[in-house]
């Protein structure tokens, strides 16, 4: 019970939603790590496609369920008239 008897509790509001930045960032974050999965694919000569689950609904039952999907992913890099590998990351900016 001593260890019960030294623990202080304070009350803190958990935060409902996360601010437009951290989600932007993480959302850049999560999609510069897919083109890293394409590159690193494309280099050992295999294709990397993530699957995500979509709702269709079936037209002559009615009835809706979900469908594994491959997630189509674009290269965001290609090869410049030099050679040299070029990235272009497209940027959106958001008024806060």
């Amino acid at each position: 019970m001593t260890l019960l008897n030294t623990l202080k509790l304070a009350s803190v509001k958990r935060p409902i939603s996360q601010s437009p930045l951290i989600y932007r960032r993480n959302k850049l974050c999560t999609k510069l790590w897919e083109q890293i999965q394409i590159a690193r694919a494309a280099e050992e000569g295999t294709e990397y496609a993530p699957t995500h689950y979509k709702t269709v609904l079936n037209k002559v039952i009615g009835e809706k369920h979900e469908v594994k999907v491959p997630k189509r992913l674009k290269k965001w890099w290609w090869n410049g008239p030099d050679g040299q590998l070029v990235l272009k990351i497209r940027s959106i900016m958001m008024k806060m």
